[in-house]
């Protein structure tokens, strides 16, 4: 248990987050953030105390997501995937390497609620 936190699933021992962590966490206040960001920033244009918040807001959301880009989960697949599109195209070969950890936990995410959603709805 030495360098186990237990914030937010981060472990010393991999030098990064959890996969656990990211999607009991960071994605979901990741996915509320950007909800709230828009509305506090037009609302900030006229106050200045929601202006401080929605910088507050906007340092949570780089955050994390700098902890989900982090996270290592399926480097191999990540780099051949990329690889395969580099034939293709540079640019979307570089954008899936890049964004390839926030497109997999948001749609594991999603896996995750649906079937959640549908047994709290019955």
């Amino acid at each position: 248990m030495i360098g186990d936190t237990g914030c937010c699933g981060f472990n010393t021992h991999e030098k990064g987050p959890t996969v656990v962590g990211v999607l009991t966490l960071s994605l979901p206040m990741l996915i509320v953030c950007v909800l709230v960001y828009p509305v506090l920033w037009l609302v900030g244009v006229l106050v200045s105390p929601v202006r401080r918040l929605c910088e507050q807001v906007g340092v949570i959301i780089r955050a994390n997501t700098r902890l989900i880009h982090q996270t290592k989960f399926i480097p191999l697949y990540r780099c051949r995937l990329a690889g395969g599109l580099f034939k293709l195209s540079p640019r979307v070969s570089g954008w899936v390497y890049r964004h390839f950890n926030l497109t997999v936990f948001s749609v594991m995410w999603i896996a995750l609620m649906i079937p959640i959603i549908v047994l709290f709805r019955s």
